[in-house]
């Protein structure tokens, strides 16, 4: 078992429990800092001992409990609900299971002028709102710092243990302060870091491993189609490179035949320049068989020359 708060010896109680009051009889205690004023507003409030929470309830207006919550502890002691008032927020709802020195609300001011811890203990229930109006009722209720304080000196009961079960359990108790630690779970105190917080930041980092695990499965497989899209475009420059060379050899002989196409031009050429030149010796011929200044021999001597060159010119074509 433990104190509502971290610290206790920097608390006060401001109105005691069974004090005399306008309505009846204070049935807890008003828990304050004594650093004075709202300096304890946003404190953290813990469990008692392990629990369950058997209700959690608003009121608006002043007085009024404001924010509270009920909690039922279960031990050696018998049945008790422990009631928590004025809180700021509570992360709570009837039926959660919470154990000792876990975080069960804040300190605040809710359905009261000042910030304080109404911290109450009943031996039976009273009903969400109920209160001692007289020193009857007030039986229900019993005085919470000295429960709490019985309750701490009987879980101090000294027992014996063998010195390898003492350092399995010392070692396992650094471990689990070296592992919230790690996880940079925020604490005042690792030893009072409820399990399930533990287990949640754990689930949390599993969820992203395997967040991880698929955008890396993701990005293999984009690697894998990248990969795929690198050899067909490889493929792809091979061929254009082979259509190339064979661009390369295809030009290469139309060059060829284009040379060899000149060649035969230019021999074509001669030829006709050559018939040109017999041409004009024909009109030669012709000219001087007009004016008479050859003979007849002469003439047929003439036409067979022309003829014979004439032959030679076709067949050289």
């Amino acid at each position: 078992m433990r104190w509502p708060v971290d610290k206790w010896e920097n608390w006060y109680d401001a109105q005691p429990f069974g004090k005399k009051t306008s309505y009846g009889y204070h049935d807890g205690s008003d828990l304050n800092l004594k650093s004075g004023g709202d300096s304890d507003l946003g404190q953290p409030i813990y469990a008692i001992a392990d629990g369950e929470v058997t209700s959690v309830h608003s009121h608006i207006g002043k007085p009024t409990f404001g924010n509270h919550v009920h909690i039922r502890h279960d031990g050696t002691f018998g049945s008790v609900y422990c009631h928590y008032a004025h809180c700021d927020f509570i992360p709570l709802k009837i039926g959660d299971r919470v154990k000792e020195g876990q975080k069960v609300a804040t300190l605040g001011k809710t359905g009261t002028d000042f910030a304080h811890l109404h911290w109450a203990i009943k031996v039976e229930p009273t009903g969400v709102d109920g209160i001692a109006k007289t020193l009857d009722d007030l039986k229900k209720w019993i005085d919470p710092i000295k429960f709490v304080k019985e309750n701490m000196a009987n879980d101090q009961t000294t027992i014996q243990i063998t010195k390898a079960d003492f350092e399995r359990l010392r070692t396992g108790s650094e471990s689990y302060d070296k592992t919230v630690i790690y996880l940079e779970i925020p604490t005042t105190d690792p030893t009072l870091t409820p399990f399930e917080r533990v287990q949640d930041v754990v689930a949390g980092l599993k969820s992203r491993a395997t967040d991880l695990t698929k955008q890396v499965a993701y990005w293999e497989t984009e690697a894998k189609n990248r990969e795929e899209q690198v050899g067909r475009l490889k493929d792809e420059l091979l061929r254009n490179e082979e259509l190339r060379n064979e661009l390369v050899i295809k030009l290469t002989k139309s060059l060829e035949i284009a040379n060899a196409f000149e060649a035969r031009l230019k021999a074509f050429q001669e030829q006709v320049d050559g018939m040109g030149r017999k041409i004009g010796e024909l009109n030669q011929t012709i000219s001087e068989l007009k004016s008479g200044s050859i003979s007849h021999n002469q003439i047929l001597w003439a036409i067979k020359l022309i003829v014979q060159k004439i032959k030679e010119w076709f067949k050289r074509k």
